[in-house]
């Protein structure tokens, strides 16, 4: 029977001073397209150790008034308990191994999350403002605010590449 041919994530590739780009999904957004999702709280610990804290203010300079997920799954930041039912029915986030927060899944960069950073006392008068500025505009959770790590590594590296000839 011949080999079965699955795309394979760049994670195995990617030298150790860089971060890939499955990786950083999964420690801002807390999923990366399924396969790619980290599955347990050390796949996510060991890279926030390094890039947690560049990720973070990246993170507030796109999205004031929310914080990444691996912030939450690794107990940097108390979590939102999720309860089942009405008004908004919320599904709680998938579950990862050796993490035992059980939160909302769809709360991420929406006004929720603002409310419960505000209440653990996480968000001074300046970000508060430019949180309400950019949950009052048409892309408050378009992925693009957030500049990615991932991608201005790849572009130095495309600069440091010898032009073909």
């Amino acid at each position: 029977m011949p080999r079965r041919v699955v795309p394979k994530c760049a994670r195995r590739n990617t030298p150790a001073d860089q971060l890939d780009v499955c990786v950083e999904m999964n420690l801002t957004d807390g999923h990366a397209f399924g396969p790619w999702d980290l599955q347990d709280r050390a796949a996510f610990a060991r890279p926030w150790a390094v890039w947690g804290e560049e990720i973070t203010a990246r993170w507030i300079e796109g999205f004031p008034g929310s914080r990444p997920m691996a912030a939450y799954l690794l107990g940097e930041i108390a979590a939102p308990v999720w309860k089942p039912g009405p008004p908004l029915h919320w599904r709680p986030l998938r579950r990862i191994e050796g993490v035992d927060v059980v939160m909302p899944g769809n709360w991420h960069k929406q006004y929720a999350e603002l409310l419960h950073l505000d209440g653990l006392g996480l968000i001074d008068d300046d970000e508060w403002n430019k949180a309400i500025e950019r949950l009052d505009s048409a892309d408050a959770t378009y992925h693009g605010r957030y500049r990615s790590i991932y991608d201005e590594q790849e572009a130095a590296a495309r600069r440091a590449m010898p032009a073909e000839e």
